[in-house]
């Protein structure tokens, strides 16, 4: 192995091995060095100097002055991190919008981007460095994306996720239609919205707020129901969606038709419970044009309660009164009557309230029973509801039976009762 070499005075060149002097006979040395002029090569540290400056081939560092570089020769691989994750944002249609993400590690990860339902990404969508970027927001782009940072040609990845919510202010899809009807017959009002998050509906009637009464009732999703209209119905009405972005709202006109030659409203309607179930209505045949009368439809719902849907029932013009069975006990009720001729319906009739009788609780409360010692026992119940009482509760009775049969007496209306001296 050779190694030529010149310079101003005679040097002496020395090989080494492993670290070690290589003394040509077999042998080496350990503290072999080399000095020219300022200048010295030590093969055991590998570090050359030169006035200030030095070289280490160790741990490769170059300081000239103050200053010092390191490199190391086999650079070490860092672990991948994303140091700024997507956060959940909600933007409102038509924004723009972005997903932030930025990750670190050597070498230099690849970042990219997925839907977490495995929808692919809108075409619209662009990556800016390593951020999502939605230039016009639309509802398809609404969802969870998931950052992905990948270490180059290795299996290896960290991930984080963000939801993106589109809102959007309520638009009205299918509004309500102006309509013209005779007194008496249904209007019917439809009215659809969507936006995010779904509006809320309600309706006005000449600019005040329509709430559900004998009449007039509102259902979901987005319509108005009128029955047995009367002139005073006659109005525009406004559905109005609502939700946290904006307002939108659509007008429809009612207009009531009142022919001549109409009978005018049933007289003296009267109505007396028969039984706990059942009420006789009864009424006088209308003042004006009762000849002109085909027939009579009868109205009742509930007062309160979870029951005031109103039903009807229609009745030939030979009678003036008529039996509603099936009603529930010991619940208010109020009725009203309309005559009915070939041109159309009358105007309705007073209308009567009345409170069902009272009849037997429909069934026992529920009983739970507890020893409070070797000769007493403790009963306790709950109290039963409005429909299974079917009136007041007055008192409990309470039967118990042994070796003897025994009976209690009438308990105050209570929840809980001892039994003492038992054996």
């Amino acid at each position: 192995m050779r190694c030529p070499c010149c310079g101003p005075s005679r040097d002496r060149l020395t090989h080494f091995k492993g670290g070690l002097r290589n003394t040509g006979d077999g042998g080496s040395a350990c503290s072999s060095s080399l000095t020219t002029g300022s200048s010295t090569l030590t093969a055991g540290s590998s570090s050359l100097t030169a006035g200030s400056s030095s070289l280490t081939t160790g741990s490769s560092s170059l300081t000239t002055g103050s200053s010092t570089l390191t490199t190391d020769s086999t650079q070490a691989l860092s672990k991948v991190v994303i140091v700024a994750r997507p956060q959940n944002a909600t933007v409102v249609l038509g924004r723009p919008a972005v997903m932030e993400c930025m990750a670190q590690g050597q070498p230099k990860p690849l970042v990219s981007w997925s839907r977490q339902d495995g929808k692919p990404i809108s075409t619209d969508l662009v990556v800016v460095a390593t951020n999502l970027v939605i230039r016009d927001t639309r509802r398809q782009h609404a969802g969870v994306y998931v950052c992905r940072a990948n270490r180059p040609k290795t299996r290896e990845f960290v991930i984080a996720a963000a939801e993106l919510h589109v809102s959007a202010p309520p638009v009205i899809l299918q509004p309500p239609e102006a309509v013209s009807l005779s007194r008496g017959n249904t209007a019917r009002f439809i009215c659809n919205s969507s936006g995010e998050p779904p509006p809320t509906l309600h309706w006005l009637r000449n600019g005040r707020p329509i709430r559900s009464f004998r009449r007039v009732k509102t259902q979901s999703p987005g319509i108005l129901l009128i029955n047995q209209l009367a002139v005073e119905d006659t109005g525009y009405y406004q559905c109005i969606a609502d939700n946290s972005v904006g307002t939108a709202c659509a007008t429809a006109k009612l207009t009531v038709i009142v022919r001549e030659g109409l009978p005018s409203s049933p007289r003296h309607l009267l109505a007396v419970p028969s039984s706990s179930t059942s009420v006789l209505l009864t009424w006088e045949r209308p003042q004006h044009n009762f000849d002109q009368v085909i027939g009579y439809s009868v109205h009742y719902q509930c007062v309160a309660g979870s029951y005031n849907v109103e039903y009807q029932f229609v009745v030939s013009n030979n009678t003036v009164e008529y039996q509603v069975k099936e009603l529930l006990p010991h619940t208010e009720y109020t009725f009203y009557v309309v005559a009915y001729s070939l041109l159309g319906a009358s105007r309705p009739s007073n209308s009567m309230t009345v409170k069902m009788l009272e009849d037997v609780p429909s069934a026992a409360p529920q009983m739970s029973i507890a020893s409070i010692s070797p000769t007493d026992i403790r009963l306790s119940w709950t109290p039963l509801s409005a429909v299974q009482s079917r009136g007041v509760v007055t008192g409990y009775r309470i039967e118990y039976s042994a070796l003897d049969p025994g009976t209690l007496p009438f308990t105050p209306s209570g929840t809980q009762t001892d039994l003492h001296a038992l054996t």
